[in-house]
């Protein structure tokens, strides 16, 4: 590399194997393995993994699978931060060319939210994207590659789900404790809302269950949290615990008349 030797030192490495004195390897950054029958099979590129609060991920199968869904014609996934401890992952899409009436009432965030439930079939909850934007077209750098500072330069996009208000006092009580967790405007934060829609995360569901049982008296598993369906349903849980709880201290407080056999 022409005036960088810190970056050629990295990239070209002395091979130990060689017969030739001084030869040295390039380092590539592509991710191969051995196959069956010793066939070496491309597996990604080094530079594409992240971790994303402790989970790592492979950022182009994230692209692959997008790309393999209809009307997408150009699919790139990168990591971006709120903060020095909060990762998330962000899609940008370009769509096909839009041919049919049909696909040019479809909005774009409305297709976007399309992208997200398809990939909710085919990918597990840490893999799928809590922000998808819809590009007209992808920008490029001089040599005709995706220009990935310029798609991280704009604006943040949380993908926004149809909301429905609260209407007991528990969900009520639910929806407050989560938007605040999200850091993001209550009315974004519905019943229908699951606690990944936002980019919520295993480590806002420890804090969730904490506040949970330290503002409303209830203790839930994280894993019971990972099973919710929605803000609805966990209040629904939440609900149910309370009752629970009332029948027993209320059974604790029953005097014993007699004791015998029946």
């Amino acid at each position: 590399y022409l005036n960088k030797p810190d970056l050629t030192a990295e990239k070209f490495i002395n091979n130990s194997l060689s017969l030739i004195e001084g030869e040295r390897w390039y380092r590539t950054g592509d991710l191969v393995r051995y196959g069956a029958h010793g066939v070496l099979e491309y597996v990604g590129r080094a530079d594409d993994q992240v971790k994303i609060r402790g989970f790592r991920v492979e950022l182009g199968e994230i692209q692959r699978q997008l790309e393999q869904l209809d009307e997408v014609k150009t699919a790139i996934v990168l990591a971006r931060e709120r903060s020095s401890s909060d990762r998330y992952l962000a899609a940008y899409v370009e769509r096909k060319q839009q041919t049919t009436e049909a696909d040019r009432a479809l909005s774009d965030q409305t297709w976007a939210d399309g992208l997200q439930r398809a990939l909710r079939t085919i990918l597990p909850g840490y893999m799928i994207p809590a922000s998808i934007s819809v590009l007209d077209e992808m920008p490029l750098t001089p040599n005709g590659k995706i220009d990935k500072k310029a798609l991280l330069a704009l604006p943040e996009v949380i993908s926004r789900h149809e909301c429905v208000a609260p209407r007991t006092s528990t969900e009520i009580r639910v929806v407050n404790l989560w938007a605040d967790l999200l850091g993001v405007d209550r009315k974004q934060v519905g019943t229908t809302t699951s606690l990944f829609d936002l980019g919520g995360h295993s480590l806002l569901l420890v804090r969730l269950a904490n506040d949970i049982r330290m503002k409303l008296g209830v203790t839930l598993s994280v894993r019971a949290l990972f099973e919710v369906i929605n803000l609805r349903d966990l209040a629904g849980r939440i609900d149910t615990e309370i009752k629970l709880q009332h029948i027993e201290e209320k059974m604790n407080g029953l005097a014993i008349v007699s004791e015998g056999f029946l």
